[in-house]
């Protein structure tokens, strides 16, 4: 499935827009602080309920304006018709989600519908942002690959918060404790098993799409779920229970999975934290990586066409990664969308090798089409 269409009322400083995508490629150039990003922003806003950029409602809806819109229309790989999507954000922070007409409680099936992954300068790198962010990766395959995990992990989210309520109380009763302690290991072992299930494919995946098209030969990757798992959970509970007491949170359990990534080095066959070893440069290559892959292991092994938005494409990439990047994009068929402040000769060498591209420029909230 594609974006055929998008409609935008009032996202910063675009007030009203309308563009009619490209199924494989479209480029937005322009000044910076044109509005380049809030395209990408809104297509985000529509497709998963919040923007990418801030948690603040004020901040992404227009000044002046009591709302913001953004209507998308997507299309099959016959170029038909075949969802309408509409989105109402409020200053007062009331949603509004419609689906061919249907207003819906939750975005859920939208998102269901269409995976999408972003590269920005304004999201923090599985680096930068640590295991929170590493977790974000975990958890994006885990939704689009198993059907009831989204279910599974809204019940271990709502065991956590009663479990961490009653850590938080002046007086914890044995009984309570032990009932919450029985259902969040039981919640916790089901998180686990799905996500080792797709991990144990996914790395090893990951690692050979590293390899083969990376220089980073020598990255390790290891899943840890958040506890050990070798010694019983409930034992582990019963351990850490006066240290979380005192914080008044639960310490180990799926919340606290992560990727840890190794870099071994070449002289002392030593495994060393890999945000401690790579440079910036490498760090933000790694990530890209990262998403690259996401995006081509869903494509070929589960059938699901990925929307790639990629925010300032050639800040801190060279040329050659350029190339390598969109040509991958395209061995998958993804929608991408780039923003970029003006084509580089890399960038127009890369877009004439394309079909069906479309360009747009963006000037002071308005968008233009180049070619059509």
């Amino acid at each position: 499935m594609k974006i055929r269409d998008l409609k935008i009322q009032n996202v910063r400083n675009l007030a009203s827009t309308i563009a009619e995508f490209s199924s494989n490629l479209n480029v937005f150039t322009g000044d910076n602080g044109s509005g380049k990003t809030s395209i990408l922003e809104a297509i985000y806003l529509g497709l998963l309920g919040k923007s990418f950029r801030t948690n603040s409602v004020s901040r992404y809806i227009k000044f002046n304006a009591e709302k913001t819109n953004v209507y998308i229309e997507i299309e099959d790989e016959n170029n038909n018709l075949i969802d309408k999507i509409g989105f109402e954000k409020k200053r007062s922070g009331e949603t509004l989600i419609f689906l061919n007409g249907q207003r819906l409680s939750s975005n859920i099936e939208i998102v269901k519908k269409l995976p999408i992954l972003i590269l920005s300068p304004e999201i923090e790198t599985i680096f930068e942002g640590g295991p929170t962010e590493r977790r974000k990766c975990i958890d994006w395959l885990m939704f689009h690959m198993k059907p009831n995990f989204y279910v599974e992990w809204r019940k271990f989210q709502q065991v956590l918060n009663e479990r961490n309520a009653l850590l938080k109380q002046s007086y914890v009763d044995p009984v309570s404790l032990k009932a919450w302690n029985n259902e969040f290991i039981k919640s916790a072992e089901i998180i686990h098993t799905y996500r080792y299930e797709i991990l144990s494919e996914w790395i090893p995946y990951l690692l050979r799409y590293i390899q083969q098209n990376t220089e980073f030969s020598n990255v390790f990757i290891e899943y840890s779920p958040g506890w050990k798992c070798e010694i019983p959970l409930e034992q582990q509970l019963k351990e850490r229970y006066p240290q979380d007491k005192i914080r008044g949170f639960t310490s180990l359990g799926p919340h606290r999975a992560d990727l840890e990534i190794f870099v071994e080095e070449n002289t002392a066959h030593k495994k060393i934290a890999a945000e401690q070893y790579l440079s910036r440069g490498e760090q933000k290559l790694l990530h890209a990586t990262f998403k690259l892959c996401q995006a081509e292991y869903i494509s070929t092994e589960y059938d699901k066409n990925v929307v790639f938005l990629y925010d300032d494409f050639a800040a801190e990439l060279d040329s050659t990664h350029q190339k390598w990047i969109l040509n991958r994009l395209w061995a998958l068929r993804s929608q991408v969308f780039i923003t970029t402040p003006a084509p580089s000769q890399t960038i127009k060498e890369i877009i004439s090798q394309f079909q069906n591209v479309k360009l747009f420029h963006v000037k002071q909230g308005q968008l233009l089409v180049e070619n059509d």
